[in-house]
C-alpha cells in the first residue's frame, strides 16, 4: 500500500511538471522535467576529439526507441523544435506545419566536427560550389553586414551567401550560410558553432529569422546546459 501510494505521488509530480511545462519555455520545461526524473541519460561520443559527454534528455525530445535506451552511446542527436519556445516538435507535426507554410521550426543537430575556423571554410566553398579550396589560408574577402555579422564578398548575385561572426563577438567563431540565387522552396540558413560544452551545433532556421542568430544561439545554449550534467 505504501509502494502504491509513493508511485502515486511520483506520477502527480510528473503529470504536474508536464501540464505547468507546457506554458513555459523550452528551457523552463526542460528544467521542470529533469527535476521530475522523466530524463533519459546517455553518451554524446565526439569521435574526433575521442572523448565522451554524458548527457542527460528529457524523454519527450525524442520519438524513437533507440534514442530511450538509458546508457547508450551515440555520435550525434538531432532535434526539433518551435523557433519560438524550443518546445519539441515530433516529426509528423513538423511536416503539418511546413505543409501549412508555418515555418517556425529550429533544427539543433549536436555532433563532432571540424573546428569552427575550418567550418567557415568549408562554408564559403560550399557556398561556391566547391570551386574554391576549402583549406585555403588565403584572407577572407569580408564586407560589414548588419546584426552584428561579416558577411564574405562573393559578388552581386552569389548562389549561397555567407556570414560570419568575429570571435570576439561570440563565445566561437560562428558561420551562417543562407540562400542567394539558388532556387529553393523554403529559404532556410545553416548555422554552425561550437558550444560552451565543446560540442559542435548546427542550426537550422528561417532565413526570415537571420537577424536574431545571436538571440537564438544564447537560448539553445541554454538549452544544451540543461541537457548536460553540471557536473560534467
Amino acid at each position: 500500500m505504501k509502494n502504491s501510494f509513493v508511485a502515486c505521488l511520483c506520477t502527480a509530480a510528473l503529470v504536474g511538471s508536464l501540464a505547468s511545462a507546457e506554458s513555459s519555455t523550452g528551457i523552463q520545461q526542460c528544467e521542470s522535467l529533469q527535476s521530475a526524473g522523466a530524463s533519459v541519460q546517455f553518451l554524446l561520443y565526439m569521435q574526433l576529439e575521442e572523448r565522451h559527454l554524458p548527457m542527460k534528455v528529457p524523454k519527450i525530445y525524442f520519438e524513437d526507441a533507440w534514442d530511450l535506451v538509458e546508457g547508450a552511446e551515440h555520435r550525434a542527436q538531432l532535434f526539433g523544435l518551435d523557433f519560438e519556445t524550443l518546445h519539441p516538435l515530433k516529426r509528423i507535426e513538423q511536416h503539418r506545419l511546413n505543409r501549412k507554410g508555418h515555418l517556425k521550426l529550429l533544427g539543433v543537430l549536436l555532433h563532432d566536427t571540424v573546428g569552427p575556423t575550418k567550418r567557415l571554410r568549408y562554408t564559403i566553398s560550399e557556398a561556391q560550389q566547391w570551386r574554391i579550396d576549402k583549406d585555403s589560408t588565403d584572407p577572407i574577402d569580408e564586407k560589414d553586414f548588419r546584426y552584428g555579422l561579416k558577411e564574405v564578398n562573393q559578388g552581386s548575385e552569389p548562389y549561397d551567401r555567407v556570414f560570419f561572426a568575429p570571435s570576439q563577438n561570440s563565445s566561437s567563431p560562428v558561420s551562417i550560410i543562407c540562400p542567394g540565387t539558388r532556387p529553393v522552396r523554403h529559404k532556410l540558413c545553416r548555422h554552425y558553432y561550437r558550444s560552451n560544452r565543446g560540442i559542435d551545433v548546427d542550426l537550422t532556421y528561417p532565413m526570415i529569422e537571420l537577424s536574431r542568430w545571436s538571440e537564438t544561439q544564447r537560448r539553445v545554449e541554454r538549452l544544451i546546459d540543461c541537457f548536460t550534467p553540471k557536473e560534467n
